[in-house]
């Protein structure tokens, strides 16, 4: 996002710099050429241009900077160039690179990163700069409209990539066109400071790559490597036998410190919830195998007596035993089917004050002398609110009184608190 950010920017930095540049050299252009029309006409109406007088003009205005002024006549014929006012401007000379020289390795990548900026950034295509030996108004299309009196301004492109920028004004005098004033400077300075912006960009970018690989690593050691180790720890537990793979618990004040914490708890009620179950197969084998040994003796000595008397005692213990059974089996199917249905029904608040009251007054009501009295002192509504399935509840505290009322002496006392 920074980097087209960036090539978004620089276009219009350009594109500022360059209209800048345009609207300083129509300036400069409009001065000279006032000036040219105030001081350096000539002719009994001032209808011409004073050639000596011009070329002071132009050489002392322009002086030794790299802007270039010409001057045409309204015929169109070039009258004065400011290269060639100065001796030491008739020949434009640069240095050339020493042969065999190649570039640091740090310029050639800049160079090849900034040239992949230019394509991208979309530059605009101007014509290229010709400029022939005999130059002519007639080459410049912004020259034409000043010897019409309209200012203009033109770019064009140069071979090493840079652009010539030229403003050319009509010289007047007394509202005469009397020639036209083209002046043109190149954008090397402008290209220096687009350079610089995006070698800003490019740090600017490099830092946010940077920033960016730092953060990524960051995150990776703080939430994608602790969850993947509690992935790889809950693939241990689900593939594992005994209890010797464990979810690590991590020592963190975060989000990932608590879901460790709620992992690692998690997997302790399981193993509690597998312990429940072993106790709970344990007890179901012992308490079928009272009644069964017990019917197996009644059965084995039913075929051993005749006796009426004996017989029908032994018919009524295998009559017992088999009710037991039948008990048995329906609490193991209702004990069996109790995690499935809590997880299923829906939670409920249940005042347990009432409901235990309501079982001890079913009790209390049995015609029955042998059964013991029950004691029990009901709180105020509201005091003893749980959440839980209300038949359920009731069903464990019906059992609990069953169990008291049938172990307790006759005569005796059952106390619910």
């Amino acid at each position: 996002m920074i980097i087209v950010g960036g090539i978004f920017y620089l276009t219009e930095f350009r594109q500022n710099l360059v209209d800048r540049r345009l609207d300083q050299l129509l300036v400069q252009a409009e001065i000279l050429a006032g000036a040219i029309g105030e001081s350096a006409t000539a002719g009994p109406e001032a209808s011409d241009i004073h050639a000596p007088e011009a070329r002071l003009i132009i050489s002392r205005l322009v002086g030794p900077s790299v802007t270039r002024a010409r001057l045409f006549t309204i015929e169109g014929e070039l009258m004065v160039d400011s290269r060639f006012l100065a001796s030491s401007r008739a020949v434009m000379a640069e240095p050339l690179p020493p042969l065999g020289l190649k570039k640091p390795f740090g310029d050639r990548l800049l160079d090849t990163v900034n040239g992949l900026l230019d394509q991208i950034s979309d530059r605009p295509i101007f014509p290229a700069y010709r400029e022939s030996p005999t130059q002519q108004a007639s080459d410049y299309i912004e020259v034409l409209s000043a010897l019409t009196g309209e200012s203009g301004t033109r770019i064009r492109s140069l071979d090493d990539g840079t652009l010539l920028l030229s403003a050319a004004f009509p010289v007047q005098r007394f509202r005469r066109v009397l020639g036209a004033l083209m002046v043109t400077d190149n954008s090397r300075d402008i290209e220096q400071i687009v350079r610089s912006e995006q070698i800003m960009i490019l740090k600017v970018s490099g830092a946010a790559l940077a920033a960016t690989l730092l953060l990524s690593i960051f995150l990776a050691s703080t939430i994608a490597r602790p969850i993947r180790r509690l992935a790889l720890a809950a693939e241990k537990v689900r593939h594992g036998i005994g209890r010797e793979s464990t979810l690590p618990k991590l020592n963190r004040n975060d989000e990932i410190g608590d879901l460790s914490l709620s992992l690692s708890d998690m997997t302790q009620a399981l193993y509690h919830q597998i312990d429940a179950i072993e106790a709970f197969a344990a007890d179901v084998s012992h308490e079928l195998k009272n009644p069964l040994s017990s019917l197996r003796s009644a059965v084995e000595s039913l075929g051993r007596t005749n006796k009426p008397d004996i017989r029908e005692r032994l018919l009524a213990i295998i009559q017992e035993d088999v009710g037991r059974l039948d008990r048995l089996i329906s609490d193991i199917s209702d004990a069996s089917r109790l995690d499935a249905e809590l997880t299923r029904a829906r939670m409920e608040p249940v005042d347990m004050g009432a409901l235990v009251a309501m079982l001890v007054d079913a009790n209390r009501t049995r015609e029955d002398h042998h059964v013991p009295k029950i004691h029990f002192h009901e709180p105020e509504p509201g005091t003893m609110m749980v959440r839980g399935l209300e038949s359920r509840l009731g069903q464990v505290v019906a059992n609990l009184l069953e169990n008291a009322i049938s172990f307790s002496p006759e005569g005796g006392t059952v106390t619910v608190a």
